[in-house]
């Protein structure tokens, strides 16, 4: 994979709501067996607590799901032309 389609799946990672990057990033984690560089774990463990605070607090961003839906349309149909 080019560093261009990686950054592009990136961008449409974090323009997913919270819990569905949470979500693909356990989905991710699980397919390494267990084996997890520690420095990645610790990276992931720190992003999702903030997330979970964020929630919890009331700071974090919530996208309607038609709008997410709307925005990903716009979005891929712009990849997909450059």
């Amino acid at each position: 994979m080019s560093s261009n389609e990686l950054e592009r799946a990136r961008r449409l990672v974090f323009a997913l709501p919270r819990h569905e990057q949470l979500k693909l990033a356990a989905q991710m984690l699980a397919t390494t067996n267990g084996r997890l560089d520690s420095t990645l774990e610790a990276s992931w463990t720190a992003a999702i607590e903030q997330r979970m605070a964020d929630s919890r607090c009331g700071s974090a961003e919530y996208v309607d799901p038609a709008e997410f839906i709307r925005q990903t349309r716009v979005r891929l149909a712009q990849s997909a032309r450059t």
